[in-house]
């Protein structure tokens, strides 16, 4: 265990568990600023959708930060619901549901549908009181398929065209 994990094994399960509602907070008021300097700079971040083409695939603090800056355009209203958090050493779960009715940009050109419900999990793991790991855990099949209708991935093509529409639309897709 390092030293500063076991500085936030002395934070109370309570405290972590408001620093990471705060996290959340901030992006659903849309203070995008305050949310991304919440992340440690150190950052990793796993989605499902990065496993299609690599199980061992994450991202960096520039990647999650483009991620939920990209999410919020294409995903007008979506927010997350919260059931139920709690801490277990630095790490704090979290368990509810994303939910939305508006898409817009790519998303809404090529959706079948634009309501969504769906079930989540998030195990975060904090550090020097940031945000340094954010696994997480939902069904895009239930998701993009089957609420919103778009296509899924294959094993010949792991990179469904909705990924391929939402990356084209991103800034940083044009200085790569």
């Amino acid at each position: 265990m390092t030293s500063d994990t076991q500085q936030e094994n002395k934070r109370s399960p309570a405290e972590l568990v408001r620093l990471v509602r705060e996290w959340f907070r901030l992006y659903e008021v849309k203070k995008i600023d305050e949310h991304n300097a919440m992340i440690h700079p150190d950052a990793r971040a796993v989605y499902p959708e990065m496993l299609y083409t690599d199980p061992e695939n994450s991202m960096g603090i520039e990647g999650l930060t483009k991620t939920l800056e990209s999410d919020e355009k294409a995903f007008v209203d979506l927010h997350m619901r919260i059931d139920r958090m709690w801490a277990i050493d630095n790490t704090v779960f979290v368990e509810g549901f994303f939910i939305g009715s508006k898409l817009s940009g790519a998303l809404s050109k090529i959706a079948k549908a634009s309501i969504n419900k769906v079930p989540f999990l998030h195990r975060i793991e904090v550090q020097n009181r940031k945000i340094k790991l954010v696994h997480s855990y939902y069904d895009t099949a239930l998701f993009y398929q089957i609420q919103l209708g778009l296509e899924g991935p294959t094993m010949e093509s792991p990179m469904p065209p909705w990924m391929m529409a939402l990356a084209a639309e991103s800034p940083s897709s044009s200085s790569s």
